[in-house]
């Protein structure tokens, strides 16, 4: 199963995280000096995870034990390290390199949770991003596939004294189109939802394509292009500290090559989202390249 490339392994100063598959039971070992903060990740993870398998425990009450229900599930990860976080119009590690990492769980019905994590800076002080999704994929064919998520973005240590929190909530739909010219090509319509963006800046919506070329068969070719839209200039102006318009697009046109389970990508990014002038930096046009290793 492929890793939503969107999200991708926990870090936080020397944050490790171990997960094994122990006669059914997922166990989970941390070790850092913020024992605080592993303590509400634990959390969050567990309460993930425990929505997750009950949902699925439920529908397969006829399984004959509990080894072919732990067959139903699969495992899989990611681990990144990118030049700059670029996402969504602009820089979320203030102009310098990330290390980002996933771990997914699926099932065979299409149910799915992941956890994400990657560094972050957002406000007067660095920070983490975890993101916990829980999502339903259905292949109607061998050329359409729905997916559904919800997704908690959440900002541990960030500082952004009295505005309100960054945190945010989002609601996803996608459409995956395959092999429209019998090619491996891939088109993909997205639609993301937040009822209530960062910095309590009300409802926004982003309307999303992306596409896919395979060159050859570890050489893709691809191209991204995002409609971002708020209520209003008001609301934006919370987000972004401009209330010059209400909405903006951004896209991405790069190759990524995959090599032993290792993936090497070079894109070239840009936008044109107004921001407050002491942030204008994050939104420039830019090179970024990114490894990742997948397990």
């Amino acid at each position: 199963m492929k890793l939503d490339p969107h999200y991708h392994s926990c870090w936080y100063g020397s944050v490790t995280l171990n997960i094994r598959i122990n006669g059914g039971v997922i166990l989970l070992f941390f070790s850092c000096g913020d024992f605080n903060l592993l303590r509400m990740i634990l959390m969050r993870f567990q309460v993930l995870l425990g929505i997750f398998t009950s949902i699925i425990v439920m529908s397969n009450v006829e399984a004959k034990n509990a080894e072919e229900i732990l067959d139903s599930f699969s495992g899989s990860g990611s681990m990144t390290m990118l030049t700059d976080y670029y996402l969504h119009g602009f820089s979320q590690t203030n102009n310098n390199p990330a290390i980002q990492g996933s771990f997914r769980v699926d099932h065979k019905s299409g149910l799915y949770g992941q956890i994400f994590a990657s560094n972050a800076n957002l406000g007067s002080s660095g920070s983490l991003e975890l993101n916990y999704m829980i999502g339903y994929q259905h292949k109607f064919n061998e050329n359409f596939t729905t997916d559904l998520k919800y997704v908690k973005i959440r900002y541990p240590g960030l500082d952004v004294g009295e505005l309100p929190t960054a945190n945010f909530d989002v609601f996803a739909a996608s459409l995956l189109i395959s092999n429209i010219f019998n090619n491996n090509e891939l088109l993909r319509f997205s639609n993301f939802y937040s009822p209530k963006y960062s910095f309590d800046s009300g409802k926004a919506a982003s309307y999303e394509v992306n596409y896919t070329q395979p060159i050859t068969d570890n050489l893709n070719f691809y191209a991204q292009y995002a409609y971002n839209k708020f209520s209003n200039k008001e609301n934006y102006a919370k987000a972004f500290g401009n209330d010059e318009k209400d909405s903006y697009y951004d896209y991405r046109i790069g190759g990524n090559m995959s090599y032993n389970n290792f993936i090497f990508d070079l894109s070239y990014v840009n936008s044109n989202i107004a921001m407050a002038q002491n942030q204008i930096k994050l939104s420039e046009s830019k090179v970024i390249f990114g490894i990742t290793k997948l397990f």
